[in-house]
């Protein structure tokens, strides 16, 4: 596992991250620091994230299947998922471009 996706779970005890409906609310009210969005979400969903993300000029990234974020959280299926802690927010964001750099997902 991508130790961006083992850092996703260690947000989800520290009880650092949104999903669903309280997602959108936490974007709202810029409560979250970064939405990762998974690359196969429907495409509505798709839209709805990052047009949210946009507006309300939240940082957001493209990564991950929804199988494999449902999976670091110990859910079935999750098409984005916010994390509201700034320095988790950082980490995350870190190791997912260093892995992009790799040339690894």
């Amino acid at each position: 596992m991508d130790k961006w996706l083992n850092n996703l779970g260690l947000a989800k005890k520290a009880g650092k991250i949104v999903i669903s409906i309280k997602l959108e609310e936490s974007i709202k009210t810029k409560k979250v620091a970064l939405v990762i969005i998974a690359s196969d979400a429907a495409k509505n969903s798709y839209k709805k994230w990052i047009d949210k993300c946009n507006f309300y000029k939240i940082e957001y990234l493209i990564k991950g299947t929804k199988k494999e974020l449902a999976y670091s959280i110990g859910k079935e299926q999750v098409s984005a998922i916010g994390i509201t802690d700034i320095n988790l927010a950082k980490l995350i964001s870190l190791k997912i471009k260093e892995g992009e750099n790799d040339g690894k997902e």
